[in-house]
């Protein structure tokens, strides 16, 4: 089946290559355009890991039904005098413009905030102030619609804070000044995932382009892969964006989409288009280094194996080298596609056990992954044999990098043409002449390889994994230094009970060991709700 799936897909070259074409546009507009008027990237999902159990419902309870939530922009300020009437004055003014908008649902300016009657702080005050008192935060609540605040609000509002924290910055230069908030976290990680993937392809790309020209010493050859690697990221794309619809996807996929479709979709056409080579090479005589004497490979049924040259004397033989090309596509996708297919469908199935594990992150890889896969399999076995049937008979030509002095011989013990004694046979005859050395150092190396690990960080929310390329990160930054009664901590109390009895909860959980302070509850959407303040270190 494999083998008339090639000969077929090669001789009826143009239309398979018209229907690629037609999908792969429809798979890009899909994605940077979209169906509904939001792009690929727009859809994907910026937060942090998260898995369905006791600390999400907790959260849930909190934060409220989707058609009550608000989002917030905040003005951040820090270290300033807090007491400068010009700074009030601006405070003021920014505040009086965003009251009047349709859509903020509140304005608070913890400088304006009263005291208690006996004359205390307002704990109502605390969450935006800094812990040293030189700082303070603005905080702009808008109304959501399905969870998310419109653009044009967001946008004005987002201005609005920006010409204050401009005039800020003009009456005291030595304050940091910032504008942050969930939605321009998002918007900046989106923007840091597409140019993440750009300067990925902007690398990988040219260095694969290289390692394949010295594989098969030209372009064309060389091309092939690169092509099938670029269809693969496309059409992956387009099936991830359906997805986008029935599952949370999430911004780091587009990584995992960009890698392995550029490591399986390379690995897969170097496969089909070493293949090929070898078998046109030996049905038109080509020989070469390594390459069988006679015919290779099973024929057509009704065709008698032309002898190694013979094709030179017979132009006119119904054997034309037309016939012949399309039977050496045909045994490269029995034999080589026959492998890539087992290959990518071992994978997808081991990767599809990740879509048990409860985190939406894992589960959003697995899916990304299995997409991605697929296509590459269909590039290898359905497009890559197309191209073939265009440039098949120039392929066994001598590339342009061949023919340089110096460079041809070079370039041909490192071919896809192997000789019969090479570099890789060498190696695998030291090999076995020392396993247990060999074993014991490459182990050594390994884990010299694995020993970052040890140090590595690893990030439990959406802000520990700001880049320090994002737009937000200086605000995030100084949030959770300077601000931390305005972050989330990393545990929560959260009680449906009285005052009393959410207290005693929280002074019992400060007894614990790594739990350096418990606040007093508040009540927050109808509970009681403690932080709980730990030692990470």
């Amino acid at each position: 089946m494999l083998r008339k799936l090639g000969v077929s897909v090669a001789r009826h070259r143009l239309i398979a290559l018209l229907c690629w074409a037609v999908a792969l546009a429809a798979c890009l507009a899909t994605a940077l355009l979209g169906v509904t008027g939001e792009s690929l990237f727009q859809r994907l999902s910026s937060a942090g890991p998260s898995v369905d159990g006791e600390a999400q419902a907790a959260t849930d309870l909190i934060e409220g039904p989707a058609d009550q939530q608000t989002e917030s922009l905040s003005l951040l300020v820090h270290p300033t005098d807090l007491a400068s009437p010009d700074l009030a004055a601006i405070l003021d003014s920014a505040t009086l413009r965003l009251e009047q908008v349709d859509g903020v649902a509140q304005v608070v300016n913890p400088l304006v905030i009263p005291p208690l009657p006996d004359g205390s702080p307002n704990p109502a005050a605390a969450p935006l102030l800094s812990a040293d008192g030189a700082g303070m935060l603005l905080t702009v609540a808008m109304d959501t619609t399905d969870g998310t605040v419109s653009d044009p609000l967001l946008t004005y509002v987002q201005r609005r804070l920006q010409v204050a924290a401009d005039e800020i910055g003009q009456l005291d230069p030595n304050a940091r000044v910032e504008v942050g908030g969930t939605p321009l976290i998002v918007e900046s990680l989106v923007a840091v995932a597409e140019s993440d993937l750009q300067k990925g392809e902007l690398i990988a790309l040219p260095i694969a382009l290289l390692v394949m020209l010295i594989i098969f010493g030209g372009f064309l050859a060389a091309g092939i892969p690169l092509v099938g690697a670029i269809a693969s990221i496309i059409g992956a794309l387009g099936m991830l964006y359906a997805f986008t619809y029935v599952s949370d996807i999430g911004i780091t996929v587009m990584n995992v989409i960009t890698v392995i479709g550029l490591g399986l979709s390379i690995d897969y056409g170097l496969l089909m288009v070493s293949r090929f080579r070898e078998e046109f090479r030996a049905r038109v005589g080509g020989g070469g280094p390594g390459a069988p004497p006679g015919p290779h490979g099973e024929p057509f049924a009704d065709l008698p194996p032309l002898k190694t040259g013979e094709l030179a004397t017979l132009p006119h033989h119904r054997h034309s080298r037309h016939e012949l090309m399309l039977q050496a596509v045909g045994a490269t996708v029995n034999t080589a596609g026959r492998t890539v297919l087992y290959s990518g469908l071992t994978f997808a199935i081991a990767t599809a056990g990740l879509l048990v594990f409860e985190p939406s992150i894992i589960r959003a890889i697995a899916i990304g992954a299995i997409c991605v896969v697929l296509i590459a399999v269909l590039t290898a076995l359905v497009l890559v044999p197309a191209l073939l049937g265009y440039l098949g008979e120039r392929l066994v030509q001598p590339g342009v990098l061949t023919r340089i002095p110096g460079v041809g011989r070079w370039l041909t013990r490192f071919g896809d043409i192997a000789p019969e004694e090479g570099v890789f046979s060498k190696l695998a005859r030291l090999v076995q002449r020392a396993p247990v050395l060999v074993a014991l150092g490459g182990t050594a190396v390994l884990l010299l390889l694995s020993s970052p690990v040890l140090s590595m960080t690893v990030a439990n929310s959406a802000d520990d994994a700001i880049p320090p390329s994002s737009t937000q990160y200086d605000f995030i930054t100084t949030l959770n230094e300077e601000f931390p009664l305005a972050t989330a901590p990393r545990v929560l109390l959260v009680s449906n009970t009285d005052e009393a009895a959410a207290a005693d909860w929280a002074t019992e959980v400060a007894t614990l060991p790594g739990v350096t302070d418990v606040a007093p509850p508040v009540d927050q959407n109808g509970y009681w709700v403690s932080r709980v303040n730990v030692d990470t270190h």
